[in-house]
Formats: C-alpha cells, sequence, structure tokens
C-alpha cells in the first residue's frame, strides 16, 4: 500500500495538483510508513523520502512565488475630492434600532431561569394499577421509545413481587390483561422493523403472561388440570445477547414445563368439541350458583311454555268458533248479482286464515352439554375470560400472525350469545370479551318460522332452540382455530439486503437446511460471489450444535468477507438466537460449546488473532463487530 500510495505522490506532482492535496495525501503516506516500523524495506524508506522531499520542495517553491507577488502589490491612493463621499456611512433605517442600544439599561438585562419540565417516567411507578386502563398508551403519546424501555424494566424487576403481592385480588387479572393489550399494540408497531427489539418484546408478554397465568391458576383452580395452550418451545427463536435477557426466558420456559406437568386433562381451551371434560363442563359441574342459573333459565322457560301453550288454546279455540260461524253463513250478493265486497262471511274466513301465533323457542340448546357450556358463556368467571382471552391473542395475533384461518363465519352472519334475546337476562356483564360464543345457524326468533299458522300443533309451536353455538373471534370475526401452529421465525429473523447474499437468506433465518442442500444450490450462486464463500456461509448454520465449531472455523480460514454486513447479519443470527433449554434446565443445547472451556479458549484466540491481522484497516469495522460480539455473547 505504502509502494502503491508513493507512485500516486509522484503521479500527484507531475499533474501538478493543489497544494492541499499533495500535503494531505503526503501526510497520509506518511502515517503508513509509521505504522510499518521496522517492517518496511530500505529501498521503499528511500523512495518514501525522496518523492516527499520533491514534494516540500515544491510546496516551499509555490510559497515563496506568492510571497514575491504580495511584495509587488498596488498602493492605494484615495481621491481627495471623493473623501467625503466615501468616509460617509448612511443609515437611514437604523435610528430607532442604534438610539435604543445607546441608551439601553444594562443593570436590567437579565437571564430568564430555566426550569425544565419534568414528564413522569414509568419507571417511578410502584404498582401496576396505575398502567390500567391506559396508563402505558398515554405513556408512550410524549416518548414511545422511553415509555417502553421503562414499562419493560418494570416487568422485569417488579412484577414478581406485584403477583405475589396482588395474587389475591381480583381486580389484578384485569390490569394484567390490560397491561398486555396495551403493550402489544404499541410494541408491535415500534418495535416492526428490529428483531432484537421484537425478541425482547416477546419475552416480555411472555413474563406478562406468566404472571397473569399464575393469578389464574390461583383464583381458578380447574385451570390447572388444563393445558396452558402456550408451548414450551415457543421461545426457541428468540435473539438475546444479554445474560439477564437469556436467564429470563429460561425461568419462563421452567415455567412453562412445571405448568405443562401438572395438566390432567387434554382436552384444550379453545375446543368446540364439547365432552364432559370441556372446561366450561367440568366447570359447571362444580358451580352451584351456575347450576342454579340454569334451573332458573328452565324455569322462566317453563313458565313462558305454558302461557304460550295456554295462548295456543285459545286461539285454537277461537279458531273453530270462527270456521263454525263461517259455514253457517252464505255469501253476500248486490241486487245485480255481484258479490259484496264488504261480504261478512268472507271478512270472517279472512280473519280465520290470518290467524298466527309466536313460536316459543327453549332458550338454552337441549343437549345437555351444550345447555351447560351455554351457561357457562353466560357467566364466565371473569379471571378465565380474561386469561383466555390474553392467551388467545397471543397465539393467534402474535404466534400465528401468517396465517389467514378459514371460516364459515366470514360467509355467513354470526349470532351473538350476548344478542340473544332468549337469555340477556341471565348475560353476565364484563364476562364475554373477544373470545364468546356465536351461531352459525339462526334463531326461530330471527327467521321467517317466528310465527305459525292457526290451526297449530304444540310442537310447532313450542320449539326446541335453533343456535348451534360454537367458540368465536369476535374482533377478527373467525372461527377458533382447532389448533395453533405457532411460529415466531418472522420475528426474530435478520433480513438480508437486497444484493450479493440475497439468495442465502434461508441460511440466516434456519438450521435445518442439510449440506446436499447447500451443495445443490450452488447453481444459484451469483458470477461475482465464489463457491466457496456460498458454500461457507450456507453451511455456517447447517446443524443447530455444530453453529460455534463453524464460527471458529469461518473465523480462522478466512473464506467468508467479514467486512460484509450480511456475514454479520448470519454470525450474529447464530450467536444470539438462544434455541432449546437443555432438560436439565441448565444450558442452551445451541450454545453448550460455550461452557468447554478448551473450546472457549480457542474461540478467543481465533478472535485475537483476526484482530491482530485487521486491527490497521479501517475498513474492517464490521468485522470487529462480529469479532466483538462471538465470543461474549454468552
Amino acid at each position: 500500500m505504502v509502494f502503491f500510495q508513493t507512485r500516486l505522490l509522484k503521479r500527484f506532482l507531475d499533474h501538478d495538483l493543489d497544494s492541499e492535496l499533495l500535503y494531505a495525501a503526503r501526510i497520509k503516506t506518511s502515517r503508513h510508513v509509521y505504522k510499518l516500523r521496522n517492517y518496511a524495506s530500505p529501498p521503499l524508506l528511500e523512495a518514501v523520502r525522496a518523492v516527499g522531499q520533491e514534494i516540500e520542495e515544491c510546496l516551499q517553491e509555490r510559497w515563496s512565488k506568492e510571497q514575491h507577488l504580495q511584495t509587488f502589490s498596488r498602493t492605494y491612493t484615495p481621491d481627495p475630492s471623493a473623501f467625503e463621499q466615501d468616509t460617509t456611512i448612511s443609515l437611514c433605517e437604523s435610528r430607532a434600532y442604534l438610539t435604543e442600544v445607546m441608551h439601553r439599561n444594562l443593570d436590567a438585562q437579565y437571564s430568564a431561569a430555566f426550569h425544565p419540565r419534568r414528564i413522569s417516567r414509568l419507571y417511578d411507578i410502584r404498582d401496576f394499577h396505575d398502567l390500567c386502563p391506559n396508563g402505558l398508551t398515554k405513556a408512550t403519546q410524549s416518548d414511545s421509545y422511553v415509555a417502553l424501555a421503562d414499562f419493560e424494566f418494570l416487568v422485569q424487576e417488579r412484577l414478581d413481587s406485584w403477583v405475589t403481592k396482588n395474587i389475591e385480588n381480583e381486580s389484578a387479572c384485569k390490569t394484567l390483561g390490560s397491561c398486555l393489550e396495551q403493550y402489544i399494540l404499541i410494541a408491535k408497531k415500534q418495535y416492526s422493523s428490529t428483531p432484537e427489539a421484537q425478541s425482547l418484546m416477546l419475552l416480555t408478554i411472555m413474563e406478562l403472561w406468566v404472571a397473569l397465568n399464575t393469578i389464574a391458576v390461583f383464583q381458578c383452580p380447574l385451570l390447572s388440570s388444563y393445558s396452558p395452550e402456550i408451548p414450551v418451545s415457543i421461545l426457541e427463536p428468540l435473539l438475546l445477547r444479554r445474560v439477564k435477557s437469556i436467564k429470563r426466558a429460561a425461568q419462563i420456559e421452567h415455567y412453562l414445563r412445571s405448568r405443562h406437568s401438572r395438566v390432567t386433562c387434554t382436552t384444550s381451551i379453545y375446543s368446540n368439541q364439547l365432552c364432559d371434560t370441556t372446561f366450561a363442563v367440568c366447570y359447571f359441574q362444580g358451580s352451584s350458583y351456575l347450576q342454579n342459573v340454569k334451573t332458573s333459565i328452565e324455569r322462566v322457560a317453563s313458565d313462558a311454555r305454558d302461557k304460550k301453550l295456554d295462548e295456543l288454546k285459545r286461539k285454537v279455540t277461537e279458531y273453530k268458533l270462527l270456521s263454525q260461524d263461517i259455514v253457517s253463513r252464505s255469501c253476500e250478493y248486490t241486487k245485480w248479482g255481484h258479490h259484496y265486497y264488504l261480504c261478512f262471511k268472507c271478512q270472517l274466513r279472512e280473519k280465520a286464515n290470518g290467524m298466527k301465533i309466536h313460536v316459543h323457542e327453549w332458550p338454552l340448546p337441549t343437549r345437555r352439554l351444550e345447555g351447560e357450556a351455554t351457561v357457562f358463556e353466560l357467566n364466565c368467571p371473569p379471571v378465565f375470560a380474561i386469561w383466555r382471552t390474553r392467551t388467545y391473542q397471543i397465539l393467534r395475533d402474535i404466534g400465528m400472525a401468517h396465517i389467514i384461518v378459514e371460516s364459515k363465519f366470514k360467509s355467513i352472519p354470526q349470532y351473538l350469545l350476548e344478542s340473544y334475546d332468549g337469555l340477556a337476562a341471565w348475560s353476565q356483564e364484563d364476562t364475554l370479551g373477544r373470545i364468546t360464543f356465536a351461531s352459525e345457524t339462526k334463531s326461530f326468533l330471527n327467521s321467517h318460522y317466528r310465527s305459525a299458522r292457526i290451526p297449530a300443533t304444540e310442537d310447532s309451536v313450542c320449539v326446541n332452540n335453533g343456535l348451534r353455538f360454537k367458540l368465536y373471534n369476535s374482533e377478527r370475526r373467525e372461527s377458533i382455530p382447532s389448533s395453533f401452529d405457532l411460529n415466531l421465525d418472522s420475528y426474530c429473523t435478520l433480513r438480508l439486503p437486497d444484493g450479493l447474499y440475497k439468495h442465502l437468506q434461508y441460511a440466516v433465518a434456519g438450521t435445518s437446511h442439510s449440506h446436499n442442500e447447500t451443495i445443490v444450490n450452488q447453481a444459484d450462486c451469483p458470477a461475482n460471489l465464489s463457491l466457496h464463500e456460498q458454500l461457507a456461509f450456507s453451511n455456517l448454520r447447517c446443524g443447530s450444535r455444530l453453529q460455534w465449531k463453524n464460527i471458529a472455523r469461518e473465523l480462522r480460514t478466512n473464506i467468508l468477507t467479514l467486512s460484509r454486513e450480511e456475514v454479520h447479519s448470519l454470525i450474529t443470527q447464530a450467536a444470539w438466537q438462544i434455541g432449546p433449554l437443555s432438560e436439565d434446565g441448565l444450558t442452551r443445547e445451541w450454545h453448550f460449546e460455550l461452557g468447554v472451556p478448551d473450546f472457549g479458549l480457542v474461540l478467543i484466540r481465533e478472535a485475537e488473532d483476526l484482530l491482530l491481522r485487521i486491527e490497521a484497516n479501517w475498513m474492517e469495522g464490521t468485522t470487529i463487530k462480529s469479532i466483538s460480539m462471538s465470543p461474549s455473547s454468552h
């Protein structure tokens, strides 16, 4: 490089470039020579000294010429006749300003005291109740990132103690549900383009869910027998680089493992296949309150049905009397032999034919399990309703945001349980949330079957319930899926920019691709990317437990262009993605090598050797990022 710059300096002199450029180029070359110290050969030093001397002589010669020109500058001899005109300054528009300046009272001048406005910060909050219903939303209006950071600090440092203190508080679940809803809405928008920030968001969401689940299980013990619905592996895609964050993720996974181990009922909370082990049915059978509600509904319905039967008997009797009267009469005619339009017999016949009676629909489904589940949904425990809604929000809105759930409800009008008049009197407020009961079939009361012609039978007037209730997502207007295919990879995967490495995004996104696939994919290699580098890039994450060994090897082989941001993204994804927790819960399976002292020494030595090779090159800033990140990530 010094030899090349020396040749450039010579060319600069030959082309007579500006003095500033010659001076700066000579300084830069001298700095490189100084860095070489004893490694520079004498001929090279002599060449640098010679061209430096030529530049110095050129610069001195130019300076001498400039000085010589200045010694012969023309003298100024003013014209005596124009002296008054040249020395008079007219400030026609400045009298007011000058007067003010000349008569200013200097004693009256003072500086106004600065009193900065103190914005209340969320980290001052000790009670999460203060954030309900919209405390977090209001805090983000002034500075969303600061407010989110403060809230994440609260969750990290104070949530556990708050849960212990409020575990018996009936409003605790509502508060946590509100915090979850606010945080998800704001963080998803603010962190949408940063996988590391989204990983922290998911970690915070899961900590809030653990707190919510802890309180819900305590206040509704039956819930502990059912699956928490969230899998233990949900946090595996996260990108975490702080030790404390990794420990927090492990604590959540320990809790999920413990929670799953206590499950005794395999029926999903969100299952639409009713059976004796369905949560709503089991809760109903253990609740005397809900049983009394069902009895009350049936008693009122029986009374109404008896009244409807009495009404039917009266109308049938009236119809028979009308029919007899009609038979005994003859039609009336005018004197011209035309039928009289006010014929009394015809009026009676029209009245008889128009007699109708509104049907009575039994308010509850006749099938026992459906009836019990319906009563449960009418008076769903608030704690369970909040837990079910927020858990579903995590599963559906976050874990399945990439999936469109096919639903009949989108093409067929939905009939919500809370809007059904037959049960409105027993519907408890604040129990029905986003997850509710809905039917894709109409009620008899809202169809053309809502009335029957007289004469009618009891079976046609007193009908069973026409609704077929199922769990329904009222916000998205879709049915609840039978299973949840969660995928958080889109939140936690670094994206390669358009360009040379874009076709290798799969090598960053996962560890499931095989060496055979990378060999086959050589055909996709661009002309300006070597096959060796493409193989090294795509093979680095080929095998989840080989990633760190591959990183250590690549630090030595120097096949990858470590100064590229794409390569840095690949190494970062491998080093930060936490992967599965080991069975003993002590280590991360993808990072167990970092706990082996011999491998740790090898990794650090390779990183230090690479640093020594590139420390003099200012263009290797990205490589420095990878070096400083790799050995210390965990």
